[in-house]
């Protein structure tokens, strides 16, 4: 007979950095991670057999998700954390009287409403292998070349 064994830790998934097109057309690249653990050995082994597999799984399905929750989603949403953002520059400006013209939109969700968006979505494809989803976050998002170039040229056009 053969024994099995299987970690009881909280185990690491790192997805590899995509490039996604958000709701509004631009491009971001988005790197992803996640920790999970297994909650059912033995559907676990009959399923996936061994973590290699089990990665390759989250890969697929975590990885979908993203793109899935990136691209109905704009920019700014996965950008920026909080709902009520008010710049620190635009509110010291205000002491002094001088106030700079400030188009910063609001957002409905934000990043972190986002992520729990993804986690819940994987959590319900997962459970089917014995696996449980316990975290998924972006490490990090980053504009693709021609976007970062499209921001820094509006930024330079609203300081002159």
């Amino acid at each position: 007979d053969k024994v099995n064994r299987f970690d009881k830790r909280v185990l690491a998934w790192d997805g590899p950095p995509t490039e996604c097109p958000t709701k509004d057309k631009l491009y971001l690249i988005v790197d992803c991670f996640a920790r999970w653990r297994i909650s059912d050995p033995l559907l676990y082994y009959n399923r996936l057999n061994d973590e290699r597999s089990a990665l390759s799984r989250l890969d697929d399905i975590l990885g979908s998700e993203t793109r899935t929750a990136v691209a109905t989603h704009d920019l700014v949403e996965i950008i920026r954390v909080t709902k009520g953002r008010q710049p620190l520059r635009d509110t010291e400006l205000e002491k002094t009287g001088t106030i700079l013209p400030s188009n910063i939109p609001d957002i409905q969700l934000g990043r972190g409403e986002i992520e729990k968006k993804i986690t819940e979505r994987t959590r319900q494809k997962i459970a089917d292998f014995g696996i449980e989803l316990l975290d998924e976050r972006f490490k990090r998002s980053k504009y693709n070349p021609a976007v970062a170039e499209k921001i820094i040229e509006r930024m330079s056009s609203e300081r002159h």
